[in-house]
C-alpha cells in the first residue's frame, strides 16, 4: 500500500474523534432502546434466537442511530483535506507523491473510517447487551443463523451509510473551506432532507435517507443500491471539490 494511503488510514484511526464517535454511536443505541430493553429482558423470545443478539438488531434500527451516525462518522477524517490545506501540510504531501494519490487517499480514508466505526459500535454493542442479556443454554442449543444474517445485512448497510455521510462532510467542508462544516452539516442536510420528504413525498420512501438506515418499508438490496450510487456520487463530488480548491488556493 502507498505510504500517502496508510498515513492517511492511520492519521483517521489515531484521531480521538473515531473513538469518540464509536462511543457516542453506543450509547445512541442503548439510549435510543428505551423502553425496549425491559421488553428484551421479560419477554419470551423466538425459539432459533438469542436474546442479546436480538437486542442488538433493534437496537441498530432506533431512530437515535438515525440521528447520531451522520455526525460521528465524520470526526475522524471528514476535514483531513481542508486541514492539510490551512496547515500548509498538503503541499509538502503532494512532494511526496501524486495529486491523485493523494485525493484518492482522502476518499478512501472515508470510505474505510466510516466502515469501522460502524463496525466497532456493533462490537461493542455485542460486549454491552451479551454483559446485560447472557446467553442461556437452551438459547445456544437451538440457535439458527436468521439473526446473525440479518445482522450482518444491517451492519453491511450502516456501513455504507456512515461511508456516504463521512464523504459528504468532506465534500461541504471543502466547499465552505471550513472544517468543522464537515461535522454537523451531514446531518442538517439529513434532518432536513427526511423531513420534507416525509411530508412531500412520502409515497417514494426508497429517496428519503431516513429509509436508507432504518429500511422500515423497502428491502435491503433496493437500500444498498441507492447507497452505492450515493457513496459514488459524493466521491465523485468530493474529488471535484478538492481539485477545485487546489486550483484556487
Amino acid at each position: 500500500m502507498n505510504g500517502i494511503y496508510r498515513m492517511d488510514i492511520k492519521r483517521g484511526l489515531s484521531s480521538p474523534g473515531f473513538y469518540v464517535g464509536i462511543v457516542l454511536c453506543s450509547l445512541a443505541a442503548v439510549f435510543g432502546m428505551g423502553e425496549m430493553m425491559e421488553n428484551i429482558a421479560e419477554s419470551i423470545i423466538p425459539e432459533g434466537e438469542i436474546r442479546f443478539l436480538s437486542a442488538v438488531c433493534i437496537a441498530l434500527r432506533t431512530e437515535a442511530i438515525a440521528y447520531v451516525l451522520p455526525i460521528v462518522c465524520t470526526f475522524a477524517v471528514s476535514g483531513m483535506f481542508i486541514e492539510d490545506m490551512q496547515s500548509r501540510v498538503l503541499y509538502y504531501s503532494i512532494l511526496r507523491t501524486t495529486k491523485k494519490r493523494y485525493y484518492t487517499s482522502k476518499i478512501l480514508s472515508c470510505v474505510l473510517v466510516g466502515f469501522l466505526t460502524v463496525l466497532a459500535m456493533i462490537l461493542l454493542l455485542l460486549i454491552i447487551f451479551g454483559i446485560l442479556f447472557p446467553p442461556k443454554q437452551a438459547e445456544i442449543q437451538t440457535f439458527q443463523t436468521d439473526s446473525l444474517i440479518y445482522l450482518c445485512k444491517m451492519a453491511a448497510i450502516l456501513c455504507i451509510n456512515s461511508s456516504f455521510y463521512a464523504l459528504l462532510g468532506g465534500v461541504i467542508s471543502v466547499g465552505s473551506n471550513n472544517r468543522y462544516m464537515a461535522y454537523a452539516s451531514p446531518f442538517i442536510l439529513y434532518y432536513i432532507i427526511s423531513t420534507l420528504l416525509k411530508a412531500y413525498l412520502s409515497d417514494y420512501p426508497i429517496l428519503n435517507p431516513e429509509e436508507w438506515m432504518l429500511l422500515r418499508i423497502s428491502s435491503e438490496s433496493q437500500v444498498i443500491v441507492i447507497l452505492l450510487a450515493a457513496n459514488l456520487i459524493a466521491g465523485t463530488g468530493y474529488l471535484i471539490m478538492m481539485e477545485r480548491r487546489w486550483k484556487h488556493e
